[in-house]
């Protein structure tokens, strides 16, 4: 995927424009410079990174939560929204959630 450019990212269907940045950086593995790094802001914040002295890589994964994982993390927020509807759960497309 070409990070300098625009790149359209087809998923479920919808297509969505991707930006974001490319720049060099020193590397907090071996300390050398010239570490390519790469943001993106959409379709949602990512970033990611590769060294090419050391190998060190990092990325953004995405998942979701399991219905436990989500439970206690609305648990624990005191500064949630309100859950989602049932009609709004059937309306999620884009990851496999089993409510």
């Amino acid at each position: 995927m070409a990070h300098s450019e625009e790149v359209r990212l087809v998923v479920e269907e919808e297509v969505f424009k991707m930006s974001g940045s490319i720049y060099e950086s020193i590397c907090p593995r071996c300390g050398r410079s010239g570490m390519k790094c790469c943001s993106e802001t959409k379709p949602f914040d990512q970033s990611s990174g590769e060294c090419f002295n050391c190998g060190f890589t990092y990325y953004t994964i995405d998942k979701v939560l399991t219905r436990n994982e989500l439970k206690e993390l609305q648990e624990n927020n005191e500064h949630i929204e309100t859950p989602l509807t049932e009609e709004e759960k059937k309306s999620i497309k884009e990851f496999d959630i089993i409510w």
